[in-house]
């Protein structure tokens, strides 16, 4: 229907020259984010993060939820947060992102170190299985589609990677924290 749209589907936030706009329940947490960013509000956006802005969806039982902690501490983690949700999983590296902030992939490997118990790699992963997991909560869509839409290559090696990221298989996720979201939403 809109031939001239270019459509940002594996994109959280987009930012044009003029507008900004993001998606999900969730929205308004990346456009204060990057409206604070912006305004140069490094500090204040650090404090509001740690004290007031745990995103309502996640509860402590969700396997995701320390992950959520970590990425919301600082401005990088958060920038790193949205360059994998930004890349396709056949092609997340460490050397993609590094070379996407401009450093080499060994610093990368050095702040991530200092902010997370997991290595480089295994951070990245999580971050994109914890993207899969949020469509699986905010869509009806399955697990073929949500695979198709990020990038995974092959639906078993993602099934395999969800378990071990998560503990859980993907339709045990949706089934147990599905129904609580909806609930969440509907109260």
């Amino acid at each position: 229907k809109f031939p001239n749209i270019e459509w940002e589907i594996n994109q959280t936030v987009v930012k044009g020259r003029n507008d900004l706009t993001a998606s999900g329940a969730n929205g308004f947490y990346a456009l204060y984010e990057s409206g604070m960013e912006l305004q140069n509000e490094t500090q204040v956006l650090q404090e509001v993060q740690k004290y007031l802005m745990i995103p309502t969806s996640l509860k402590m039982a969700d396997p995701f939820y320390d992950l959520e902690l970590i990425l919301s501490s600082t401005l990088e983690l958060l920038k790193i947060k949205r360059i994998v949700e930004g890349l396709p999983a056949f092609s997340l590296s460490t050397q993609v992102v590094a070379a996407k902030l401009s450093v080499s992939t060994k610093t990368l490997a050095r702040r991530l170190s200092k902010q997370s118990q997991w290595t480089p790699a295994k951070l990245l992963w999580r971050i994109k299985y914890k993207q899969a997991a949020e469509l699986f909560l905010l869509t009806n869509l399955t697990v073929s589609e949500i695979c198709q839409k990020l990038g995974f290559e092959d639906e078993s090696n993602f099934r395999r990677g969800f378990k071990q990221s998560s503990g859980m298989t993907p339709g045990e996720y949706q089934q147990k924290f599905k129904v609580t979201h909806t609930k969440l939403q509907i109260g």
